[in-house]
């Protein structure tokens, strides 16, 4: 009973193969326990996993497979020899190593091995439950995991379905827009020609008619230079012809292509601009788009009788222009994404405003270009809006005061003929630019 509950603990059952060596006198005892899947005998468990044995001690495994008492020397360590006698069963062995083994020990041993056996036996099976616990949570782990990963999934593919459903919305919406941008300007413009064709109308109303043509067709060239743009954008075809550019008179520049819009909604427009010059690294004409968009869509938004302002300074090593209304504002759910392409407030088809949702995309693209960034802010629905532009601040180029003088280039050559060649697909265009160029 004694030895039962010595070896019942694998926590302390090599102190107690100790504790019996040295009662019985013998130099080590060994519990091994039959592996039921390699089918040999192995340390069993609480005793030393590794036991450097030679060939003497292999032989003596091989016997002990036989349940019995077996005897022969062991070379446990490699290069030592000595006796054992070794008690087996058939999933036991009990291996006394070293010195004489008395008859009535052996035969007390004898008689606890069976009951070692089911000791052992009951350790596998709780090691084999235990196995099959640890890979039931292993497997209900990796379930929760793949669940979880499933619902990850669903959600991004629901996320990315709802993205497309957007976004192909905003298509269907561009086209709708873009039909109606189109004909608006064809319109006015195809009336006024038929009304031309007739020889007898006033020669005042014949030039409001031509006025009339002239700005319809500015509008749709707008239009149309805006869907180019935006392509050779998304495809990297626009190359920037960099110089150093004094920004007050870009800003100078953008408000005057802004002027017709800006007067035509009465609108109050206040420019402060530095006294001393804004020279950026950039395309001279790009950055005038970029303020001209950014003018032409503060006076959109803006109800007649607004007010706009422009302001343009320096700010460390940067160069800041923005551009602020009192206009209807930006919901600020909209704020991230005023510079999609295709992104517009909520307006009808109906209204007077022109646009397809297209000139802050050209914005946002156009400064980055220039390495710069622009924001847009607002304080909500009905508040205004400010978008701010940021360049990085150039050196002064060595005739800085010629450059940042009116902008104007002068030439001393005289004016000559020149011969121009006029190639286009559309016969009706390189005609009536031919005659265009010989008035």
């Amino acid at each position: 009973d004694e030895l039962i509950v010595d070896f019942a603990d694998p926590g302390r059952r090599s102190d107690a193969a100790d504790r019996l060596a040295r009662r019985l006198a013998v130099d080590q005892v060994v519990l091994l326990a039959r592996d039921a899947r390699l089918g040999i005998l192995l340390p069993a468990a609480g005793m030393p996993r590794t036991l450097a044995g030679g060939p003497l001690w292999r032989r003596l495994l091989g016997v002990c497979m036989e349940p019995g008492c077996h005897r022969g020397q062991v070379d446990l360590p490699v290069g030592s020899e000595r006796t054992a006698t070794a008690l087996a069963s058939h999933t036991v062995a009990m291996v006394l190593i070293g010195g004489d083994v008395a008859d009535d020990d052996r035969e007390q041993i004898a008689r606890v091995l069976p009951l070692l056996e089911a000791l052992v036996a009951a350790e596998s099976r709780a090691v084999d439950a235990d196995s099959r616990v640890a890979e039931a949570l292993a497997g209900t782990q990796r379930a929760t995991s793949l669940a979880a990963a499933l619902e990850a999934a669903r959600a991004e593919a629901s996320r990315l379905n709802a993205q497309l459903r957007e976004e192909h919305e905003r298509k269907d919406d561009f086209l709708a827009m873009l039909a109606h941008e189109l004909r608006n300007p064809l319109a006015p413009i195809t009336h006024s020609v038929e009304i031309l064709r007739s020889s007898s109308i006033p020669e005042d109303v014949r030039t409001r008619l031509l006025d009339v043509i002239a700005r319809q067709s500015r509008q749709l060239s707008r239009l149309v230079e805006d869907l180019l743009d935006v392509s050779r954008v998304s495809r990297g075809r626009i190359e920037l012809r960099r110089e150093p550019v004094d920004l007050r008179a870009v800003v100078q520049a953008a408000v005057d292509a802004s002027q017709p819009v800006v007067a035509s909604r009465e609108h109050a427009l206040r420019i402060a601009v530095s006294v001393s010059p804004l020279w950026v690294d950039g395309d001279e004409q790009r950055l005038t788009q970029v303020f001209s968009n950014l003018l032409h869509n503060a006076a959109k938004y803006t109800e007649p009788g607004g007010r706009i302002e422009a302001d343009a300074s320096i700010d460390g090593d940067q160069v800041v222009v923005s551009i602020a209304d009192n206009g209807i504002g930006i919901e600020p759910q909209m704020l991230g994404r005023v510079f999609d392409l295709f992104t517009q407030a909520p307006v009808s088809l109906d209204r007077s405003d022109g646009g397809l949702g297209i000139g802050l995309t050209l914005v946002r693209s156009l400064v980055q270009m220039h390495g710069g960034t622009v924001e847009a802010v607002s304080p909500g629905v009905g508040c205004g809006s400010t978008f701010t532009v940021r360049l990085p601040r150039a050196e002064a180029p060595a005739d800085a005061e010629q450059a940042s003088g009116n902008g104007s280039r002068s030439t001393d050559r005289p004016a000559r003929g020149l011969r121009v060649l006029v190639v286009d697909d559309n016969r009706d265009s390189a005609q009536t630019l031919g005659e265009l160029l010989q008035i």
